[in-house]
């Protein structure tokens, strides 16, 4: 028993011929290698690919700090941010129906829908303190939670969000129809 003792086992374990064998073959002690040493060249490539990858930093923030140099001259030729939401103004067409009624109605009700969303937030909010208040004067608040849960659930995705997301979907179709037209009937004219 005095042989089989842990630390006994890890030393035989560490003297297994496996593991003393590098996992990697060493090319440069290898006299039959005709090509010479490839370590030292895999050592070399990667401080190169280090040092480059280390430079394209250095050239991604020039190249970052270019571009925001041409975007502001861009914005000043045009005449600031006015020229550039004029010259945004080319997109419209494509995005905002002018015959389509219905897409006309739905995006109105897509607008009142966020403009309500933003009206409960604040009137849960608004409940919640009274709910707090009732709490605090040690009287029941069953009205305050009942008209809160009403508010919360018209708040949630089963009352105006999911208006919303309905009236958005012709809205979505329409500008996608409409960019896809437009660019199709480019290629075609060229």
């Amino acid at each position: 028993m005095s042989g089989n003792t842990p630390s006994s086992e890890l030393g035989s374990m560490n003297t297994l011929p496996s593991e003393t064998e590098p996992l990697l073959h060493n090319r440069a002690s290898d006299p039959e290698d005709k090509t010479g040493s490839r370590d030292d060249e895999s050592v070399s490539m990667a401080e190169t690919s280090t040092k480059n990858d280390f430079d394209s930093d250095f050239d991604s923030d020039d190249d970052e700090a270019e571009i925001k140099k041409k975007r502001e001259q861009r914005l000043k030729e045009t005449g600031g941010w006015l020229g550039y939401l004029r010259d945004f103004g080319l997109f419209l067409p494509y995005l905002i129906p002018r015959n389509d009624i219905k897409v006309q109605l739905c995006i109105v009700v897509s607008l009142l829908a966020l403009a309500g969303q933003r009206v409960l937030n604040i009137l849960v909010a608004h409940q919640l303190g009274l709910i707090a208040d009732k709490i605090l004067d040690r009287t029941p608040p069953y009205k305050e939670l009942a008209v809160w849960f009403v508010l919360s659930a018209m708040n949630d995705n089963s009352g105006l969000g999911m208006i919303e997301q309905i009236a958005t979907v012709p809205v979505k179709q329409f500008s996608e129809r409409q960019v896809t037209n437009a660019a199709f009937s480019h290629v075609l004219s060229l």
